[in-house]
């Protein structure tokens, strides 16, 4: 649980840090705290290798399945 409450404050940042920046007028990008992008590698459920991955702002989660 420690790693998944690590990664929720990281994912809520951008809900925080978005107005912050919008007050000081320093606005470099459009922060999207549902903003991540997803990949599957290789076919999932079959006898070969594969992974996914889930990446956004400051968190990339990699995971690789054998079996």
């Amino acid at each position: 649980p420690v790693a998944y409450h690590r990664t929720k404050q990281i994912i809520d940042h951008e809900s925080i840090l978005g107005p912050i920046e919008k007050e000081a007028g320093v606005i470099s990008f459009s922060r999207n705290p549902e903003l991540y992008y997803w990949t599957i590698f290789g076919e999932p459920g079959g006898e070969d290798p594969w992974g996914w991955r889930a990446e956004g702002h400051h968190v990339s989660l990699h995971f690789s399945i054998w079996g």
